[in-house]
């Protein structure tokens, strides 16, 4: 805070108390390994959710493609499971968004963590399926 008095400048400054750690949420304490925990958290529950969706949505799809080989592909039930897909993914980020407040570790990487997760399980989905075929032409 600066004082004009008489043509005089006088400099007070304010120190703040310092913050003992007893004063500091915990969510801040470590910022390092809260965001550690957040990102190993985030990637866990995206990786769940993930590998959940592919089995139950994806797996079976692909299941029946292969068994229906030389029949025209309904383009319906694979959009339908494309849109069931993405709210899934969305409804899974929105969940996290709404708990990231609440958890004891950093929120935004938990967030971020989950988005890659998800993301990195749909790929690797697509990995397997690919490989799958592979397998099936050079043996078959």
């Amino acid at each position: 805070v600066i004082i004009d008095s008489n043509d005089k400048k006088v400099i007070i400054r304010l120190w703040l108390m310092d913050e003992k750690e007893e004063d500091v949420p915990e969510k801040e304490r470590d910022s390092t390994v809260s965001y550690a925990i957040g990102i190993l958290a985030g990637l866990l529950l995206g990786g769940i959710v993930g590998q959940l969706k592919n089995l139950f949505i994806w797996k079976r799809y692909l299941a029946e493609d292969a068994a229906q080989q030389g029949q025209p592909n309904q383009a319906g039930s694979l959009y339908g499971r494309a849109f069931v897909s993405y709210s899934v993914n969305i409804l899974t980020l929105v969940a996290a968004f709404f708990i990231m407040d609440i958890l004891p570790f950093s929120g935004v990487t938990f967030l971020i963590g989950t988005a890659v997760s998800l993301s990195v399980m749909n790929k690797l989905l697509a990995l397997g399926q690919k490989k799958r075929e592979n397998d099936r032409k050079e043996s078959g």
